[in-house]
């Protein structure tokens, strides 16, 4: 009986060692973290969520604190509720076509044990997009930009496209593209492009010669004449009567004007009251003022000049007189020297032909 019971003691010492010693070994092995990405993957994307995994449960802080990525990134991890399986997402987009690190140091986590070290790496992609449109001068056109017809535009591409599958739309029909040696940039030309408003874009199915497809693009514009002229800085805003009847066009000088107001004097007959901060070299012909014209001087606090005045109009500029040059009916005004009444008066004293010039 004695000899029976020491054997069934000497068999649970015997096993509760072995529970002990498996204890101990269990105990002593390190916490293996794993990463379902495979080291040295490609094309990954570039805002990832990467999956770990833990052989056992793991405080989030442990794996943060063991946890690097470099090039550095501003990351969530989040854990989930047994502390075995975690998620790490960067907060911005990751940079395109570049290698990362992810290591994990040798440390003890707040439970004792050994966290493994580890080291994987994985390659972002890249996604095809235009990155920049310019003008000849160089000039970014950004979106509501205006274009100058004619102009040679430049696209920018940040990948070598696969030429023959990108398209460009201009108002929803395809334009001609010139490709440079390396499918990173092309050309089209302004007289392709339609004038006034323009939405260009890039058709669906666009790719890099990756085969990678590209993003969407869009941006509007609108293409117009611009004419460019001689023109000099006035003190004040120059405001001239220009008539509009069939007689008097085609006028001169109204491409420089800044904004001009047009009214109806006779009948159907309209006339400008054209606004100049630059005075280009002619502007005319000229015809009288109007009672309007008195009021736009003395709104925008400029100089008016006209070729003369009804009797009534006469009368009512004597009783609230804005400054003025008074010309010749049908002459055009253009920078003189002397005492020619000129838009240059704003530059000078009044000549002694100005009524009510004060500065």
């Amino acid at each position: 009986m004695l000899a029976g019971a020491a054997g069934g003691v000497a068999t649970l010492l015997v096993g509760g060692g072995v529970l002990a010693a498996n204890y101990v070994y269990q105990q002593s092995v390190p916490t293996a973290v794993s990463l379902a990405l495979k080291d040295g993957q490609k094309e990954v994307s570039l805002q990832p969520t990467l999956r770990l995994s833990s052989s056992r449960p793991l405080a989030a802080a442990d794996l943060r604190a063991a946890m690097r990525v470099t090039p550095g990134v501003d990351a969530d991890l989040r854990a989930s509720g047994d502390g075995r399986a975690f998620s790490w997402s960067p907060r911005r987009p990751l940079a395109e076509l570049t290698e990362y690190t992810v290591s994990l140091g040798s440390r003890n986590d707040s439970s004792g044990h050994l966290q493994k070290a580890a080291r994987w790496r994985f390659t972002t992609t890249i996604v095809p997009r235009i990155v920049s449109v310019t003008t000849e001068s160089g000039t970014v056109l950004g979106d509501l930009a205006e274009i100058s017809s004619g102009s040679r535009l430049s696209v920018t591409f940040n990948d070598r496209m696969d030429t023959g599958s990108v398209r460009l739309l201009a108002n929803g029909s395809p334009v001609g593209l010139n490709w440079d040696g390396e499918g990173r940039s092309a050309s089209l030309g302004g007289a392709t492009l339609p004038m006034g408003r323009l939405k260009l874009s890039m058709a669906p199915g666009s790719k890099d010669v990756e085969g990678r497809l590209a993003s969407s693009w869009t941006i509007r514009a609108s293409v117009v004449f611009h004419v460019d002229m001689h023109t000099v800085p006035l003190a004040a805003p120059a405001l001239v009567q220009v008539p509009n009847d069939p007689a008097a066009r085609d006028q001169s000088g109204l491409q420089a004007a800044d904004v001009v107001y047009e009214y109806l004097t006779e009948a159907d007959i309209t006339r400008f009251t054209a606004v100049f901060t630059r005075a280009p070299d002619v502007v005319g012909p000229i015809r009288s003022g109007r009672l309007i014209s008195f009021a736009l001087t003395r709104h925008l606090h400029g100089m008016l000049f006209m070729s003369g005045l009804s009797e009534g109009s006469t009368a009512r500029l004597d009783a609230d007189p804005v400054p003025n040059v008074i010309d010749v009916p049908g002459s055009s005004i253009a920078p003189a020297t002397g005492c020619h009444p000129t838009i240059s008066s704003l530059r000078r004293p009044p000549c002694s032909r100005t009524r009510h010039g004060q500065a």
